[in-house]
């Protein structure tokens, strides 16, 4: 339990040393909702909106990440500021909590492989990757490359975040409690 507290602690810092705590203001030559979706097409990916919060859209496209079809998703940020992808990595069990020192590595990475961000979904299922990208005229070239950075990335680093390799021992006792 001290460990998952010091990973979180450790998050939080990570968090709010890398500017995602801090207000951004929409640029005037920010990209809607509906020309990042045009772009998305532009580059030749099928765009499947997904409907959020406060009437909001983002999207699912598919992209080609080690070897297999994988779904990214995009979206902008709801204050408009930035174009953010997303990567699902890896689907996460209870004992891969005990791996406190895997997942310390990869909040390390989060400095090391910035503007990329690894994270642990709300539910804790779920381990993925994520990049920002300023919103600012942002030209379809611009798109691209913050795409293959992510998958690049989350490439690059395939070693950290793979859990078939991960050797937890044997969970002792409920992870929930």
């Amino acid at each position: 339990m001290k460990t998952i507290k010091t990973l979180l602690a450790a998050l939080v810092i990570s968090f709010f040393s890398l500017g995602g705590a801090q207000a951004q203001t929409k640029p005037a030559t920010a990209l809607s909702e509906t020309e990042l979706k045009e772009k998305l097409e532009s580059l030749g990916h099928d765009v499947k909106p997904v409907a959020l919060n406060n009437n909001r859209t983002g999207y699912y496209i598919d992209v080609t990440f080690k070897g297999q079809k994988a779904s990214m998703f995009v979206q902008v940020s709801p204050s408009g500021s930035y174009v953010w992808g997303t990567l699902d990595l890896a689907d996460l069990k209870p004992e891969h909590a005990a791996e406190g020192a895997r997942l310390f590595k990869l909040l390390q990475l989060n400095q090391a492989e910035g503007p990329n961000h690894f994270y642990v979904t709300p539910d804790g299922k779920r381990l993925c990757i994520t990049r920002g990208l300023f919103n600012k005229s942002l030209t379809t070239k611009e798109l691209r490359e913050h795409i293959d950075g992510l998958l690049g990335a989350a490439t690059a680093t395939v070693d950290h975040w793979n859990v078939t390799t991960w050797t937890a021992p044997p969970a002792v006792g409920r992870m929930d409690k």
